[in-house]
């Protein structure tokens, strides 16, 4: 009703803000937009809703970042230009029109806007008018769905006559071609955890590839299993390149990626791998590695890293120490390269994976998940790719 504390509040809000276009009646605690200037209102809205929300937004801080060739750690709103490539992100939270189907719903309740019958009261007409207005600018300003349609299937594709067994998800919401991203597993193998992130890409409106780096989708259930199937990757560098093109081959020739568009995103030994898939001059616009391994046998050559970079990595995770970061920046710098490390204070090995804390403590190893860490990585890597699919 019009007494509705929740309406009275919003309406305060709206008055605190643009006290030049709402009058307030207090006598009946009810606050009305004019109705000759709504129009101009509405259309004020649209053009200062960006500035409003992005002011929301939150920065990361109290992160160390480092490179010759920084790129800004400003958490932007995802711009909505990829429709030019035939694909688009989903619009983010902040693009909601929440003020606009506010004040819809808000001025179609007034009383210049809803008849009342002979008693005083509302009709049941004017109601219903009232609530689908409210309903038509809900899905007219959206610009699409609010829940991810995802797909994904198993594929299976070769290299040096070893087959390999991939997971491809796509965003059926979206239609036409758009970047690809290529997720490489952690020592464990190509799992669900694997999966999971190549979902959550395809759910930002790209196609993700959770690749198969050791054959036959094999995986690894104990530490052991795991240092052996990452050990024969680590040790053939060349075997490793043939698998990962693989994968590249499988994912560009899908209808739904633009094949000069596509980045990796590496966990753990994924991280490593992706890491020195870059320094082999592997044409890929962005790498993004989460506590990947820094060191190499075969360090960059100047000029011959294309992707930007973007490395992850936890202060107590024992097996990338300062030693190793400072190594790695040297070599970046050496070798040219546009790239940024990221430093979480206290996180250790594995900080993005939930299970973590369970496998750390059945194998005794140092890990742990490390929930914020988790979160500002996958948002800074979200503007990451945002960037370098963008040109910047």
């Amino acid at each position: 009703g019009l007494n509705n504390p929740l309406k009275i509040a919003g309406n305060r809000a709206l008055h605190m803000q643009h006290p030049h276009i709402v009058e307030s009646s207090e006598t009946n605690g009810v606050e009305c937009l004019r109705n000759a200037e709504y129009m101009n209102f509405l259309g004020d809205m649209h053009t200062q809703k960006a500035a409003l929300f992005a002011s929301m937004v939150p920065s990361p801080s109290g992160h160390t970042t480092g490179g010759a060739h920084r790129r800004s750690d400003r958490l932007r709103a995802i711009p909505q230009k990829r429709a030019t490539k035939g694909g688009s992100p989903p619009p983010p939270l902040a693009s909601f029109p929440w003020e606009v189907l506010y004040v819809t719903v808000h001025c179609v309740s007034m009383p210049s806007f809803v008849s009342e019958n002979r008693s005083g009261t509302w009709s049941m007409k004017s109601i219903l008018v009232s609530v689908l207005v409210g309903l038509l600018v809900l899905v007219t300003s959206c610009g699409g769905p609010a829940e991810p349609a995802l797909k994904g299937e198993e594929v299976t594709y070769t290299a040096d006559s070893t087959t390999l067994k991939g997971y491809l998800v796509t965003d059926t919401r979206f239609q036409g071609k758009r970047p690809g991203i290529l997720v490489v597993h952690e020592w464990w193998g190509q799992n669900e955890y694997a999966r999971r992130r190549a979902r959550m890409l395809a759910a930002l409106g790209y196609t993700a590839l959770a690749v198969d780096m050791y054959g036959n989708g094999r995986t690894a259930d104990n530490p052991d299993e795991a240092r052996k199937l990452s050990g024969e990757l680590y040790s053939n560098m060349p075997m490793a390149k043939a698998r990962f093109e693989a994968a590249m081959q499988l994912l560009r020739n899908q209808p739904t990626v633009q094949a000069d568009e596509l980045a990796a995103y590496g966990y753990c030994f994924g991280g490593g791998i992706a890491l020195n898939m870059a320094r082999m001059g592997e044409d890929l616009k962005g790498v993004a590695s989460f506590h990947g391994g820094l060191g190499t046998s075969n360090p960059a050559q100047p000029g011959m890293i294309k992707a930007h970079i973007i490395s992850f990595s936890g202060d107590a995770d024992p097996t990338i120490g300062a030693d190793k970061v400072a190594a790695f920046r040297k070599e970046m710098d050496a070798a040219g390269a546009d790239y940024r490390v990221v430093i979480y204070p206290g996180a250790k090995h594995a900080f993005t994976n939930p299970d973590a804390d369970v496998l750390g403590k059945k194998f005794n190893m140092p890990i742990a998940y490390d929930a914020a860490a988790d979160k500002d990585s996958w948002k800074q890597a979200t503007v990451f790719l945002q960037d370098v699919f963008a040109g910047k």
